[in-house]
């Protein structure tokens, strides 16, 4: 088993993404792209590839865990810090997105919305935190949705490997996370890792970020 450490951009990460939380009903802490990566609020949640391919999909196999922490920022506080999410488990590697709606239609679990399929859509701008390169061409709402689902698109055909995984341990925290500082981060690490290219964390981090999180 080997345990990665993975950071993603919730929609509490700015005013705009915390307003339209709050006017949609939405967890704070869900992705806050237009296909949630990965999509929390699925019992099955998958890991695609539409963000960092080729840097973490690949490297799974069943039984792995992935931390997910938030991006680092102020979420409405005075001081920058992360926050934990969830920790994912891998449950099954399947070839592509196909293969993915293939196992949630035949094990009646609903479509996590970030497998690319015709039982799936994008989510409209008001359910995002807006940040995204055609948000900055484009005015038109519906446009900018378009191009930045078409992205994903491009990617799932081109990096299509998919990890299906479940909740490790009912570790989910979508409305009131525990936030992990930069004592904290060095306690555990004894540095502040990157998170672009996912680390795996050896036996003596894991162990610290256990502790530290009390898991």
């Amino acid at each position: 088993m080997a345990i990665f450490l993975n950071s993603f951009t919730p929609l509490a990460v700015n005013k705009i993404g915390r307003a339209f939380a709050t006017k949609y009903n939405l967890p704070l802490y869900i992705d806050g792209s237009c296909r949630r990566e990965p999509d929390f609020e699925n019992s099955k949640p998958a890991i695609t590839q539409l963000c960092r391919p080729k840097k973490l999909v690949t490297r799974l196999s069943a039984r792995d865990l992935i931390i997910y922490i938030t991006k680092l920022g102020r979420y409405g506080t005075k001081q920058a810090h992360w926050k934990l999410i969830s920790i994912l488990e891998v449950i099954a590697i399947v070839p592509d997105h196909n293969s993915a709606l293939t196992f949630y239609t035949k094990n009646k679990i609903p479509v996590s919305q970030n497998i690319i399929c015709n039982s799936t859509s994008p989510f409209p701008l008001e359910y995002t935190h807006g940040i995204n390169e055609n948000n900055k061409k484009e005015t038109d709402a519906i446009k900018v949705i378009k191009r930045w689902n078409a992205g994903y698109i491009y990617r799932a055909k081109h990096y299509p490997e998919v990890a299906i995984t479940q909740i490790w341990n009912d570790v989910l925290h979508l409305d009131n996370p525990p936030i992990i500082n930069h004592q904290m981060m060095k306690s555990i690490f004894g540095r502040i890792p990157g998170t672009q290219n996912p680390p795996k964390l050896n036996d003596i981090e894991w162990q610290n970020f256990k502790t530290e999180m009390n898991l």
